[in-house]
């Protein structure tokens, strides 16, 4: 509430009948109440109290991300997965093929940059964890080798 409001809320209040009025805006409370002035105040007493919504929760305990796994391959991006050259296309690898290191598996799409994923070791994919065009975040697992 600013000066300019509050001026007209206390025009409102000494135009009329009221002996109290309280008003309430974005967690401050604002009340006026009609009395005998004091020598100090010619006009009506404006008292600010600042209302506070504390909530206590139960502590919750974490549970901490599983392991990844050591024949995981992980994107080192955040971004789209693409499992080819673009969402629905043909994917680099499917699960029983085998890649040496070195392969093109997969890739990340980050703000239209293509970035590619490839195998860090020899292996057979044994399985595939993201979906073609969905979200990935930096060192999440994409595929397991093995």
């Amino acid at each position: 509430m600013n000066v300019r409001e509050l001026r007209k809320l206390f025009d409102v209040f000494r135009e009329n009948d009221a002996e109290e009025i309280r008003f309430c805006q974005g967690g401050m409370t604002v009340t006026m109440i009609k009395g005998e002035p004091s020598p100090a105040l010619s006009e009506p007493e404006v008292r600010f109290e600042p209302q506070m919504n504390i909530s206590l929760q139960e502590k919750t305990e974490i549970e901490p991300e599983p392991p990844i796994p050591d024949n995981a391959i992980c994107s080192r991006w955040v971004g789209t997965f693409l499992r080819g050259t673009a969402a629905g296309k043909k994917p680099f690898v499917e699960v029983g093929d085998f890649v040496p290191r070195g392969q093109l598996v997969g890739a990340v799409d980050v703000i239209g940059t293509r970035h590619d994923i490839k195998a860090d070791r020899d292996g057979t994919v044994r399985a595939i964890l993201v979906e073609d065009g969905k979200a990935v975040q930096y060192n999440q697992p994409v595929l397991i080798i093995g």
